[in-house]
């Protein structure tokens, strides 16, 4: 038997201590939230939890609008950068695989998945 794998996007690389963080967002995720996901320090504000001091309790939101893979910063203490620019607040940007993503200290690399 071979199991099914859902295509989505895959979020990696390592929080403030240099510790290993790994974000796994199915495409049925993405498209059955009407909001999107969110992306965050405290379980129970974030859909993806991310255990860094830097990290807002509720970060950023990610979704698909138009085709696209697209990210919106919550309002974040600590802001967002999308490949070393800082992303304003309550506005979407659509990005592209390989994308680097700044969370406060964290550091993330955006690659998709085929199902």
């Amino acid at each position: 038997m071979t199991g099914y794998l859902e295509g989505g996007w895959i979020l990696d690389g390592r929080d403030g201590a240099g510790k290993p963080v790994l974000i796994r967002i199915g495409d049925r995720e993405l498209v059955e939230s009407e909001e999107g996901v969110t992306l965050g320090r405290h379980p129970a504000l974030a859909d993806h939890v991310i255990d860094d001091p830097s990290v807002s309790r509720r970060h950023l939101r990610l979704g698909m609008r138009d085709g696209g893979f697209t990210i919106e910063d919550l309002n974040s203490l600590n802001g967002t950068l999308i490949d070393g620019v800082d992303a304003p607040a309550f506005r979407l940007a659509t990005l592209a695989e390989g994308t680097r993503i700044g969370l406060g200290k964290v550091e993330l690399r955006l690659t998709r998945v085929a199902g």
